[in-house]
């Protein structure tokens, strides 16, 4: 039972590193791609979910609002970042049936003074003809 254990735990950690190694990979790659700006500020990258399957990121910068047009741009620029890192860990996207997403935020403030976001869209990967999409948000 104590094998067990101890081999159970060897695999959780070895999936724990991978999964740690491949959030690495995305986010140097996306910060490689995708720049702070002048107009909007520099960005925080959040990972809403994440695995070998699956990556959505939130690219939700200082400054705002921003035009939809620059949203569409940012967020396919972070979806190609991310499939070209899924690729360099030996992922081919469109067989793996990846599922990557990115949205960009802008921070804003409501009229009481409460901290929001603007939304603009998300750029999604559709692997199943191999292109980034783009769907506007309201």
């Amino acid at each position: 039972l104590e094998g067990l254990k101890a081999e159970q735990a060897a695999k959780q950690e070895q999936a724990d590193q991978k999964q740690a190694d491949l959030r690495q990979a995305i986010e140097t790659a996306v910060r490689g791609k995708v720049k702070a700006s002048k107009a909007y500020g520099d960005y925080t990258l959040e990972f809403a979910a994440l695995d070998e399957g699956k990556c959505n990121l939130r690219l939700v910068y200082a400054k705002g609002p921003m035009d939809r047009g620059e949203a569409e741009l940012l967020s396919k620029a972070a979806v190609l970042a991310a499939l070209e890192a899924y690729q360099a860990k030996g992922i081919q996207p469109a067989r793996a049936g990846l599922d990557v997403r990115a949205r960009v935020f802008t921070a804003a403030k409501g009229v009481t003074g409460e901290d929001l976001v603007n939304i603009y869209g998300v750029a999604s990967y559709n692997h199943n003809n191999d292109q980034i999409e783009w769907k506007r948000e309201d």
